[in-house]
């Protein structure tokens, strides 16, 4: 009955040899909130006009990766730079399509493309 803080100092004990499958609870504690930054993912625009992929967010565009609905990548661009806005021809098929955007927090955005 006793609740240790791994991240202040190892924990040591001594045991007796043989299986003891309730000899310790692992807790995860965090004052910090899990959960995907919503408003990061609402601020982040994917479309097509007039022939021309356009993708716009708040954050720094790392990588755009474009699907069609069989799950193949079509297209894969990078970016120089923390651009917040990224412009590329789209020469493809009228369609459904997914893009999945890298953002430069490491945070993937997904969104539907219709073509």
């Amino acid at each position: 009955n006793v609740i240790h803080d791994l991240r202040l100092a190892p924990y040591t004990f001594t045991g007796e040899a043989g299986t003891a499958n309730d000899r310790f609870v692992l807790r995860y504690t965090t004052d910090e909130t899990l959960a995907v930054n919503e408003a990061i993912s609402s601020e982040t625009f994917a479309f097509i006009k007039n022939s021309e992929l356009q993708v716009r967010s708040s954050q720094g565009i790392e990588a755009i990766q474009i699907y069609d609905l069989n799950g193949k990548q079509i297209a894969n661009y990078l970016t120089q730079g923390s651009n917040t806005s990224f412009n590329a021809s789209f020469q493809f098929a009228r369609g459904v399509y997914l893009a999945v955007i890298t953002l430069d927090n490491d945070l993937v955005v997904k969104k539907k493309l219709l073509n």
